[in-house]
């Protein structure tokens, strides 16, 4: 991952970054990514941005293969006797990163099982895992785009139970705690605050 800007893109511009993976023994896929934004960084001018990476490097480009654009900012899970919300409207999408996919396909199985029993299949833990996770996006929703990229620094700097933790589909509140106090302990004094003030409801801040 390359969390500098873009070549001609300001240090104040909404941050995005570059990732690559290597997928056979031939070919890299190479993306540019606004991971989170409000408002997001258009996917026209992502892939302006990934020309431009490429370019400076000395690497000829194509057409493009992917676009891929989805919402974060949701209504956020939904619960109650008998029932519960699933994919978007439920767990199984990952407020800070977008993925729901596979979540949503693990979950089908564990859902199954607890219909079957009688019992609602979204628990308790994991609504308070996710409504940790939406913290955190709250958190990188309020960093400047230099914060941004300090923040994806530390973060991917973990331990990597912690990363993997943070990042998995179904972790539990105590693996998400866990990791994100990591990430605390690991920032600069100057994001310590940010991130403090996502996981404290309001009430809490408003009083002195």
């Amino acid at each position: 991952m390359d969390w500098r800007p873009a070549p001609g893109v300001p240090d104040r511009a909404p941050a995005s970054f570059l990732y690559a993976v290597r997928v056979s023994d031939d070919a890299v896929l190479l993306e540019e990514t606004c991971l989170a934004g409000a408002p997001a960084v258009t996917v026209d001018a992502l892939e302006a941005r990934l020309r431009n990476r490429l370019a400076h490097r000395g690497v000829e480009t194509g057409d493009l293969d992917e676009r891929v654009d989805f919402p974060l900012l949701t209504a956020g899970p939904r619960r109650g006797p008998g029932w519960c919300g699933v994919g978007v409207r439920g767990t199984t999408l990952h407020p800070a990163t977008g993925y729901s996919v596979a979540g949503s396909l693990a979950f089908a199985d564990v859902a199954v099982t607890a219909l079957r029993g009688g019992r609602n299949p979204v628990s308790v833990d994991a609504v308070a895992a996710h409504r940790l996770r939406a913290a955190a996006l709250r958190a990188l929703l309020g960093m400047n785009p230099a914060e941004q990229r300090t923040f994806f620094e530390t973060f991917f700097g973990l331990d990597d139970r912690h990363v993997r933790a943070f990042l998995a589909p179904c972790s539990g509140t105590t693996a998400n705690a866990a990791a994100m106090a990591a990430a605390f302990a690991a920032a600069p004094w100057g994001l310590r605050r940010r991130l403090a003030r996502a996981v404290t409801p309001p009430t809490s801040r408003r009083r002195r």
